[in-house]
């Protein structure tokens, strides 16, 4: 027996008198044997939900005409988003544009504060305008009407989101992200260019792409064709999905497994798809149907073909 739970047993011995003798010795007797049948080690926590349903069972036998007692809850598992995508320590997926440093949608309106003066700021973006190598290209004409707000970083590395943006990502035609690394005493752009936000994958995991969908408003299965960016065979690579139903919308999240070696450089290209059936809890309805690959998530094209 582990000190835990003797020291559960003699809290129960000292609680004797409030509880009676025979709802006690019942509990303590549960106890010891729901011990015994384990065969694994068990944490505190276990062996205090293991002795406080042995109270429970005790006070019902002592009390038959008591109502039986509802059983101990178990935590619900973790989710299964975190499974295959980075999690803030708050619980919201991470986002980044195409960088595997992520940001919370809940950052990108006002940014996260006290890592860049507005002064270190106009200083590089005008260090941008008077380089001559890069001033044709970089995404704003003045340095002192730049809208801005860090997304992510440290010491070392910032990204910024460049014009509008709020917490569903970048708006308008100015809106861009711009990448600094830190040279000696100041900021140097490193790149910038439009974001396609999407959600950061764990274990360097790809975005499968989901073609099109078969699917009836009244059916609790979604036919998907899916495909890799990268050419490879799906057979070994294609992860199980992971479906969002939400009351106003059915989100999958589909993934592959991480692209290395030369295949990593190509571009992305059409290749052989396969079909695979998603089940749903509830019908599909009017709800519409989103790829979580994107964020916000991206309608997937409704279509009836079965080719």
């Amino acid at each position: 027996m582990t000190d835990e739970l003797a020291d559960l047993i003699r809290a129960l011995e000292d609680d004797r008198p409030a509880l009676g003798d025979d709802v006690i010795d019942a509990g303590i007797r549960a106890g010891r044997q729901s011990r015994q049948r384990r065969r694994r080690r068990t944490s505190v926590v276990a062996a205090a939900v293991s002795a406080a349903a042995a109270i429970g069972v005790a006070s019902w036998i002592a009390q038959p005409n008591a109502p039986v007692p509802a059983p101990v809850p178990t935590p619900d598992p973790a989710s299964e988003l975190g499974d295959i995508v980075e999690m803030s320590d708050a619980g919201e997926p991470l986002l980044s544009c195409g960088d595997r440093n992520g940001w919370p949608a809940s950052v990108m309106a006002d940014g996260r504060p006290g890592l860049l003066t507005d002064a270190e700021a106009r200083r590089t973006f005008q260090g941008m305008l008077d380089d001559p190598r890069i001033s044709t290209d970089v995404p704003f004409r003045d340095s002192g009407d730049v809208e801005w707000r860090v997304l992510d970083g440290d010491a070392h590395r910032l990204t910024l989101g460049l014009g509008r943006w709020t917490e569903r990502g970048p708006e308008g035609d100015d809106a861009n992200y711009l990448l600094l690394e830190r040279e000696g005493g100041r900021w140097e752009a490193v790149g910038w260019g439009d974001c396609q936000l999407a959600p950061v994958t764990r274990d360097w995991q790809a975005w499968a792409q989901i073609e099109r969908r078969d699917a009836a408003p009244g059916s609790t299965s979604v036919t998907m064709r899916v495909s890799d960016c990268y050419g490879r065979d799906l057979g070994p690579i294609l992860q199980e999905p992971v479906v969002e139903e939400r009351p106003d919308a059915v989100v999958v999240y589909w993934t592959v497994s991480a692209v290395d070696g030369p295949t990593a450089d190509v571009g992305c290209t059409r290749t052989p798809s396969v079909d695979r059936t998603v089940r749903l809890d509830a019908p599909l309805g009017d709800r519409p149907l989103l790829d979580g690959s994107s964020y916000p998530p991206a309608p997937i094209g409704r279509t009836g073909a079965t080719d």
